[in-house]
């Protein structure tokens, strides 16, 4: 074999092995973690998020009660850890909200079966839902193709230049070093704003959002004490999302997007096991609503563990002892 066929033979060897090594760029790493977190079936996650309000001085001077509201919003820190089975659709986990100085605790249970919570300073539980879902099966396949949309939504929107990839670090997970590649999404006011008007929408032509949208307010109706009708629910809906449509198209005279800065972190599996989100937006000033210019900052932050491993969800057995329907509150309210 002469040197020159061997050569040609490395030069091959070469270019194969690299083919077949081919890094995947940043979209394609986040595309496929956003279907691993499509089909993750099991998981505990833990999450903090705090948020920053400034206005005028001025205003604070003109009303004393907003600069009060500024304080007790900046000085709020909410943290939760939730165990998710979205095989079986149960769910359980507590969310902490710290506030001027006191801690308030509620405990979220959800199952195909019941939906309960106790909220601060209670000692009962209240079932928000009670039943039997029938279509189980067809709603976590619903789920899945909304998730999906809005997945698909944001990766079309995401040119090279909103995405960048950082080098790779070692990330603290629930007490166990990972390593992890962060991928950094940025999307500027024009960008961001894009990004709203695509997704809104789609999810208001979603049925499963919708069903458990019309769900929720029905709910919400009766602890408010004035239980509406499922055709009233629907009928504010509809003036909703014309609200919602009216408003996307004036956004530009409502908000200014100064930053949104979105951090995956993924594993060697692509799996996402922690993220962040930093928004920062400016309000302009509603003269109707008296609200004053403002500036809002949002930072939050996620770790997710226990990935498709067997977990235990605990949901406290609820007795009529130990609990009390949403009619019952209403008539503590009254």
């Amino acid at each position: 074999m002469t040197k020159k066929t061997i050569a040609l033979l490395v030069a091959l060897l070469i270019v194969v092995s690299l083919v077949g090594c081919k890094k995947e760029t940043p979209k394609e790493r986040l595309e496929k973690a956003f279907e691993n977190s499509m089909n993750l079936k099991t998981a505990t996650q833990e999450f903090d998020m705090s948020a920053n309000i400034s206005v005028p001085e001025e205003e604070i001077n003109k009303n004393p009660m907003i600069g009060m509201f500024v304080g007790m919003i900046n000085q709020a820190k909410l943290k939760g850890k939730f165990e998710i089975d979205q095989e079986s659709f149960n769910m359980a986990g507590k969310i902490n909200a710290a506030v001027s100085g006191m801690s308030y605790e509620m405990e979220i249970y959800y199952s195909p079966e019941k939906y309960v919570v106790k909220l601060p300073m209670q000692e009962k539980y209240m079932v928000l839902y009670e039943g039997k879902d029938e279509n189980l099966n067809e709603n976590k396949e619903e789920m899945k193709k909304l998730s999906k949309t809005m997945s698909k939504s944001l990766l079309e929107l995401i040119k090279d230049e909103n995405i960048q990839i950082q080098e790779d670090k070692k990330l603290d997970i629930n007490g166990k070093e990972v390593s992890v590649t962060p991928i950094v999404i940025s999307f500027n006011d024009k960008e961001f704003k894009e990004v709203i008007k695509s997704i809104l929408p789609k999810l208001y032509d979603n049925p499963m959002f919708m069903k458990y949208t019309i769900e929720n307010a029905k709910r919400q109706s009766i602890l408010l004490g004035e239980e509406k009708s499922e055709e009233e629910i629907k009928k504010e809906l509809e003036q909703g999302k014309e609200e919602i449509n009216k408003g996307l198209n004036e956004l530009d005279n409502v908000i200014t997007i100064k930053k949104v800065n979105l951090v995956y972190f993924l594993n060697k599996n692509n799996d996402v096991v922690s993220s962040q989100v930093d928004i920062n937006v400016n309000l302009k000033a509603d003269g109707e609503t008296q609200r004053p210019d403002m500036y809002l900052g949002i930072n939050a932050n996620s770790k997710i563990y226990n990935i498709n491993q067997e977990i235990s969800i605990q949901i406290p057995e609820i007795t009529e002892e130990n609990s009390m329907k949403m009619e019952d509150m209403k008539s503590r309210l009254q």
